[in-house]
């Protein structure tokens, strides 16, 4: 999963760069992702008990 995040970033860092993505957008991305990441978690640890 972790890899797979990564890439994510690398791509969206890269199309920012290249102006395809606002700062703006990139920062909604990221704050999406973090929040189904602790989604994820949580859901996990409702699963492992």
């Amino acid at each position: 999963m972790c890899g797979t995040n990564m890439k994510s970033i690398s791509t969206v860092m890269a199309l920012w760069e290249e102006g395809y993505f606002s700062e703006k957008e990139v920062v909604a991305w990221a704050d999406s992702q973090i929040l189904k990441t602790e989604n994820d978690l949580e859901d996990s640890m409702i699963d492992f008990l």
